[in-house]
């Protein structure tokens, strides 16, 4: 949906994440809106938090948290398939990201 750079929050001194929705897809600045919406809504500590978003023009960016990790793709390509029971753990954690507490 959208591409996710490093950066850094010059005037808060800290790393940051953000997102661009995806310049050549029609309707990733709505899914993009819509993500930040709900993601605004949510304090979880399997979510990141969002701080900010901007739009200027077609383009649009959420700034979020920065967490770091290895994607799901780094991490297969490295060691190869997730066991049943990791890709188990994987799943609990995102479900429970979604309950209210």
């Amino acid at each position: 949906m959208g591409v996710v750079w490093q950066a850094r929050n010059e005037l808060l001194d800290r790393r940051v994440a953000v997102k661009c929705a995806r310049p050549d897809d029609s309707r990733a600045a709505q899914r993009l809106m819509k993500e930040t919406r709900y993601a605004t809504r949510l304090h979880h500590p399997n979510v990141v938090a969002v701080f900010d978003y901007a739009a200027e023009g077609d383009a649009c960016w959420i700034v979020m948290e920065y967490v770091p990790s290895r994607s799901l793709a780094q991490l297969t390509a490295e060691r190869g398939p997730l066991t049943p029971q990791e890709a188990g753990s994987i799943d609990g954690r995102s479900r429970r990201a979604g309950e209210v507490p």
